[in-house]
């Protein structure tokens, strides 16, 4: 709501904006250290909830250390933050108008909401969109 009242109630242009700004958030890699590590790895894992319904921070996915053993580090936390958003949803609820997206490029095994379980990029930006769309009330193209 804020953006959009910043933009002069243009909410096209809130839309692309936001838009703009998860595909760079996604694809955006971080520029330090790059002659010592070479660290170009896009994300292996990206978990999308879009809507207005009680927003969740699952750090606490993390306050136990995970350890790879059977499978990488990657997999087990994308495992462990699957398993905090569930407890999350369980005991809060989800909104029926609430949309989520993932991509889930590791060996984690995730539970996760049926709407798009091994998607690509540009299934979160479709899921995003459908989302903003239905906020803002802008009609489909």
């Amino acid at each position: 709501d804020k953006l959009v009242e910043n933009l002069h109630e243009d909410k096209d242009l809130a839309l692309r904006g936001a838009l703009a700004f998860l595909r760079s958030f996604i694809l955006t890699l971080p520029s330090g250290k790059q002659n010592t590590f070479a660290a170009h790895n896009p994300p292996v894992f990206i978990a999308l909830r879009a809507g207005k319904g009680l927003p969740r921070n699952l750090a606490t996915a993390f306050e136990r250390p995970v350890y790879p053993r059977d499978k990488s580090l990657s997999g087990h936390s994308a495992e462990a933050l699957m398993v905090e958003w569930k407890k999350f949803d369980d005991v809060f609820g989800r909104l029926d108008d609430e949309r989520t997206a993932i991509v889930n490029l590791t060996d984690g095994e995730i539970d996760c909401p049926k709407e798009n379980s091994k998607g690509k990029i540009e299934d979160i930006l479709r899921v995003a969109e459908e989302a903003i769309r239905k906020m803002l009330e802008i009609k489909e193209e």
